[in-house]
């Protein structure tokens, strides 16, 4: 079983969050991993993500980060409300698309 810290809400620049059946608050830019490491947070990660995919004018929404496997996983909405995906993010930067969430 993975340690998943989920994302409840996000609202005013702050994460309300649940890990091990407790709710919490902290803010986006927040390390979550290393300091040695390239994307730490999940501003590090949304920041990433954009620049790899070449997308603009987009929503970015957390949904959870996986503390065993130090990955981010972003959802990617257009201002249509149309969904362009699910992707998780690693500590390193590498992007994948996850097409079973």
């Amino acid at each position: 079983m993975s340690n998943i810290i989920k994302i409840l809400e996000s609202k005013q620049n702050l994460l309300k969050v649940t890990y091990r059946g407790e709710f919490g608050y902290f803010f986006p830019s927040t390390n979550l991993v290393q300091n040695n490491t390239k994307i730490k947070s999940f501003i590090d990660a949304k920041t990433e993500l954009l620049e790899q995919l070449k997308i603009n004018n987009i929503m970015t929404v957390p949904i959870e980060f996986d503390i065993d496997n130090e990955l981010f996983v972003i959802q990617l909405i257009n201002y249509n409300f149309k969904e362009l995906g699910v992707f998780s993010i690693n500590n390193l930067g590498k992007i994948k698309e996850i097409t079973d969430y």
